[in-house]
């Protein structure tokens, strides 16, 4: 079970880093767009599914994170989405050490990126749920006193 997973993050690694770099040669702003709109669609259709199929990837969620484990974590498309933002972020790195050989980031950069990276914290650990009791696997979140306790909605999120 476990090797299928490292069998399937060696194939996206060896398969994804040199297409999205020949693409990426070829064009820059198209690659950067194209890769940018793949990510979007993997987004997009991950919230519609987690919605569709109620999943959940908090741990404490019973039945609910049994189906995304089943039905989002095992599905290479859905696994292909940290390569492919870890390409782009590659590259827009790697160009940055190109314009900027000694990484000088503005003031400016490095308030805003702060600031995204507090948000974002707090963001994600500002709801918990470890005052609740965690579900069992064939438990309903939605109908017990057990798990997150998060709507459908926080959850696809």
């Amino acid at each position: 079970y476990h090797t299928w997973y490292l069998g399937i993050d060696f194939q996206l690694c060896a398969i994804l880093a040199p297409t999205f770099l020949c693409i990426f040669h070829i064009n820059k702003l198209r690659a950067l767009l194209f890769q940018s709109a793949i990510i979007v669609i993997i987004v997009i259709v991950s919230i519609m599914c987690s919605l569709k199929f109620d999943w959940s990837g908090h741990l404490f969620d019973g039945k609910q994170t049994v189906a995304f484990d089943r039905g989002f974590y095992i599905q290479p498309f859905f696994r292909a989405t940290p390569y492919i933002v870890g390409t782009i972020t590659a590259q827009l790195w790697q160009q940055k050490c190109q314009q900027c050989p000694n990484f000088k980031i503005p003031y400016s950069s490095i308030l805003s990126l702060l600031s995204i990276g507090i948000l974002i914290f707090l963001t994600v650990f500002g709801e918990s749920a470890y005052d609740q009791r965690p579900c069992l696997n064939w438990e309903d979140t939605h109908t017990s006193q057990c798990g997150s306790g998060w709507s459908k909605l926080d959850l696809a999120f």
